[in-house]
């Protein structure tokens, strides 16, 4: 008797597509995640030149016994000051970033090699976890005793002791649209009236140590109040240029009232980690743009007008601190 058997040599057409997005899937989860581990090896690395570079600039500075503000006086451009570093036999060769969009640039106020990784225009979103940085991946003023010398790193993020009210740090992000988020809080200190400032849409003057001229969102204990202030060449004084556009909070003082917000004898809320959203818009009128504040989640300011015309490329975000108020700050996202 003959046995009839069936059997395939292939897949059907929906086996296929279902093998098709299933791979599809196993894709999506996977390419970003290996994008992600690329980028941060690349940063690594470029933060290991950085090491380097500097290394290499502090001894040729000793060989030099440069006692000029400038160790590469004579130099107009970096690549020329590489170049300078390998003829005198202290780098291989000329550092050039593996991030797309960085660069090595040399800074004459701070005397050192800084890692921009701030330049990456077609990037939509930056995510800084300060606990991972450097203190030269940041750009310090240079006035009033300042530099960068009451901010340190750890293993929480920056922080500040408020020590030096105008030691200010700065990122740049090449965006005239954006959200910038940042996680912080202020550490425990309950005689300290200070707070924590957050600047947007400001541009630096290079050539008068880093002044800003923008304007900056305070989280003001003292006050008690969020508030808004325009900044001008590093002073926020109004018979400088400077005002407060903004009180935001539960006070006589207070422009827009907000009852959420405590007096600053609410220890328990003023030192808590809050997070802290700036919204950034064109108004489609040349020349004003809208803002949008949100803390933990709430809309504390929606489409407020500001004047501000700055050129995308040179737009800045930072912090600073006031009256001895020491604070962690433990991440940045600009998107």
């Amino acid at each position: 008797m003959k046995i009839l058997t069936s059997h395939r040599d292939g897949f059907t057409l929906i086996e296929l597509l279902i093998v098709l997005a299933i791979l599809g899937i196993l894709l999506a989860i996977a390419v970003p995640r290996v994008g992600g581990l690329i980028e941060r090896a690349q940063i690594t690395a470029d933060q290991a030149s950085l090491r380097t570079l500097n290394t290499a600039t502090d001894i040729y500075a000793i060989d030099k016994d440069n006692a000029d503000d400038d160790i590469f006086a004579g130099f107009d451009t970096d690549k020329e000051r590489m170049e300078e570093l390998v003829d005198k036999g202290l780098l291989r060769t000329i550092a050039k970033p593996q991030r797309k969009g960085a660069a090595f640039l040399w800074h004459i106020d701070s005397q050192e090699w800084l890692y921009s990784i701030f330049v990456v225009v077609d990037d939509p979103l930056s995510h800084y976890v300060f606990a991972d940085m450097l203190k030269s991946d940041f750009i310090f003023n240079s006035w009033g005793g300042g530099g960068g010398s009451s901010w340190s790193i750890n293993e929480q993020g920056l922080f500040v002791t408020g020590s030096i009210n105008n030691d200010l740090l700065f990122i740049g992000h090449d965006r005239s649209e954006y959200t910038l988020t940042t996680h912080f809080r202020l550490n425990e200190n309950p005689d300290a009236i200070g707070g924590v400032g957050v600047f947007f849409e400001t541009v630096l003057n290079g050539d008068n140590a880093n002044r800003d001229t923008g304007y900056i969102l305070q989280f003001d204990r003292g006050y008690s109040e969020i508030v808004i202030r325009k900044r001008v060449e590093g002073n926020e004084s109004s018979s400088q240029g400077g005002e407060i556009l903004a009180r935001i909070g539960n006070r006589s003082t207070s422009t827009i009232k907000n009852e959420n917000i405590p007096i600053r004898n609410d220890i328990e809320w003023w030192e808590a980690e809050k997070e802290l959203s700036i919204t950034v818009r064109e108004s489609g009128t040349p020349g004003i743009k809208l803002l949008t504040i949100s803390l933990d989640g709430e809309v504390l300011l929606s489409d407020f007008e500001i004047n501000s015309d700055i050129q995308a490329a040179n737009n800045h975000t930072g912090f600073r601190t006031w009256n001895s108020s020491p604070a962690t700050i433990y991440d940045l996202t600009i998107e």
